[in-house]
């Protein structure tokens, strides 16, 4: 091992903090021995260390994505994934499968479609049947992978909690049952699939990673609840990585945002059976919804990718990097400005911007028509 690999292994096993501490050092360092000097002379001394301090930013990046650059190997690892039928889950599967690792693939339904094109794929994937919601299903499944680990001498390196639904309706359509659901996968689901698997975890100092998404950083419409779940699962991540770090167990988030997975299907009733399920007052007051409900799948499927190759890179990447990130944002420029704009801005311009991304001109004629309203109905009120 030369020089440069031994201060790389090194500097990943240091905190990021201290490896930011580092970098700000060496950048102070270089200009004080005169190597800065040539973008300094030209700048105002007031801007000194504000130079300094980008430079010394922009280092810890580059060293942070060297030092994440190396993969782990996984002989005699193992990994568990939630919501294998389709979508991440499924394709996860397959790329840590030719990683090399032993997947367990919990499926909904293990007699599927999606299921059976697993265990074709290769007999390093091991379907089980598992329903979040079920409290018994992962019983049976902690139990089927402590005795596959146990028999084959392998450690659970890591629990993928990916299993997942979608709910878009306004709040007042929405059925409690429906809500309730939707909290019982998206969250509760994470609570049960990471109790049951973290002794297995903790003991070889793996990795816990959850799905969210970046409507934990904001809310679309009608898609309220949806949001609510995700944001509680980002907080899990958080919370939960810092009562592990004294095990030395990694929790990673994975915020992806809307891709053409199966997730987006619409299932269940219709907008107009929505409708037909509550009281003449209600079924009024959101007769709009039907055309609103179209707009905002076509405006999702228009955001929505159909290459799902960043999000199971962002995965792979979460289990098998030597050091990996604590979260991945997986967002283009405009969902990464409406992140910024949801943070520091008021409401109104984060609704402006959203609806500007699914109809740039049809928002700018609605806002030139709404202060032409707004100022004719000003000089009215003067007479």
């Amino acid at each position: 091992m030369n020089p440069l690999e031994k201060l790389e292994d090194v500097l990943r096993s240091c905190d990021r903090v201290f490896v930011g501490i580092i970098c700000l050092l060496v950048s102070l360092a270089f200009y004080w021995t005169g190597f800065l000097q040539i973008l300094t002379a030209f700048l105002p001394s007031i801007f000194y260390l504000p130079t300094i301090a980008a430079i010394a930013g922009l280092l810890r990046l580059l060293v942070e994505r060297r030092l994440g650059q190396k993969k782990l190997p996984s002989e005699g690892k193992a990994v568990f994934i939630t919501g294998c039928d389709s979508g991440f889950g499924n394709s996860l599967s397959r790329r840590l499968a030719n990683r090399g690792y032993v997947v367990f693939a919990g499926c909904i339904d293990e007699n599927s479609e999606g299921a059976a094109s697993l265990r074709d794929y290769s007999k390093s994937i091991k379907t089980l049947q598992l329903n979040v919601t079920k409290e018994q299903d992962l019983l049976a499944v902690e139990e089927e992978i402590t005795a596959h680990l146990n028999r084959e001498n392998l450690q659970l390196w890591a629990v993928i909690a990916n299993a997942g639904v979608l709910h878009e309706t306004p709040l007042e359509l929405s059925p409690m049952s429906e809500i309730e659901n939707l909290i019982n996968v998206n969250l509760l689901g994470v609570f049960r699939t990471v109790k049951a698997l973290l002794p297995a975890v903790r003991k070889c100092k793996g990795r816990i990673i959850v799905t969210s998404s970046l409507s934990a950083t904001f809310a679309f419409p009608y898609l309220v609840s949806y949001s609510v779940s995700k944001t509680a699962v980002k907080a899990f991540c958080q919370g939960l990585h810092r009562e592990l770090r004294k095990f030395e167990v990694t929790c990673i988030s994975i915020e992806p945002t809307f891709y053409r997975t199966p997730l987006l299907n619409r299932t269940g009733p219709t907008p107009a059976d929505r409708l037909q399920q509550v009281d003449d007052e209600r079924k009024q007051a959101y007769s709009f919804f039907i055309n609103e409900y179209e707009k905002l799948m076509k405006g999702m499927y228009k955001l929505a990718d159909t290459n799902i190759e960043a999000p199971i890179n962002a995965f792979e990447d979460a289990v098998c990097s030597a050091r990996p990130k604590r979260s991945y944002v997986l967002a283009p420029l405009q969902y990464r400005i409406l992140t910024y704009i949801s943070s520091h801005f008021d409401l109104c311009f984060t609704d402006l911007f959203i609806n500007a991304l699914i109809s740039p001109w049809k928002t700018i004629l609605e806002i030139v028509r709404h202060q032409y309203d707004r100022l004719s109905s000003l000089d009215a009120s003067k007479y």
